[in-house]
C-alpha cells in the first residue's frame, strides 16, 4: 500500500504543478496583452512599457519552469512520457535539478533586468545587482559540479 500511496501522491503533485504552471503562463499572457494595450495607448511611456513587457515575460518563464517541474516529477516517479523533446526527458533527479536551476537563472535575470529598467534612482541597485550576481554565480557553480 505504501508504493501505491507514494505513486498516487506523485501523480497528484505532478498534475498540481502542471496546472499551476499553466495558470501562471496564462496570467503572463494576460499581462502581455495588457502590455500591448499600454504600448498602443502610451507611446511615450517607454519605462512603463518595458516594465510591463518584462513582467509578462517573467511570468511566462516562471510558469514554464513550474510546468517542467511537474513533467519531470511525473517522469521520475510515475511513468516516462513518450515523444518528449530530448532536453525534457528526465532520467534522474540531478538532471531535473540542473534543468530547473538553468530555467531559474533565466527567471532571475529577467526579473533583474525589469528592476534595472524601472529603477527610479532612489534605491541602491548596486547591492541588488551584486546579490543577483552572487545567486547566479552560485547556481552556475552548482550546474558545473553536477555536470562532472
Amino acid at each position: 500500500i505504501y508504493a501505491w500511496l507514494l505513486k498516487a501522491t506523485n501523480v497528484l503533485t505532478s498534475i498540481l504543478f502542471f496546472i499551476v504552471g499553466t495558470m501562471v503562463v496564462i496570467y503572463g499572457g494576460y499581462v502581455s496583452v495588457k502590455a500591448i494595450k499600454t504600448i498602443l495607448v502610451n507611446l511615450e511611456a517607454e519605462g512603463m512599457i518595458i516594465s510591463t513587457v518584462l513582467k509578462g515575460l517573467d511570468l511566462i518563464f516562471l510558469g514554464v519552469v513550474i510546468q517542467i517541474l511537474g513533467i519531470g516529477l511525473y517522469e521520475l516517479f510515475v511513468h516516462s512520457i513518450e515523444k518528449l523533446p530530448e532536453w525534457l526527458v528526465i532520467r534522474d533527479f540531478d538532471q531535473l535539478k540542473v534543468l530547473l536551476v538553468k530555467a531559474s537563472i533565466m527567471v532571475i535575470v529577467v526579473s533583474f533586468v525589469g528592476k534595472v529598467v524601472t529603477w527610479n534612482g532612489e534605491d541602491n541597485i548596486l547591492y541588488f545587482g551584486v546579490g543577483i550576481a552572487a545567486i547566479v554565480a552560485a547556481l552556475s557553480y552548482f550546474i558545473s559540479i553536477k555536470k562532472k
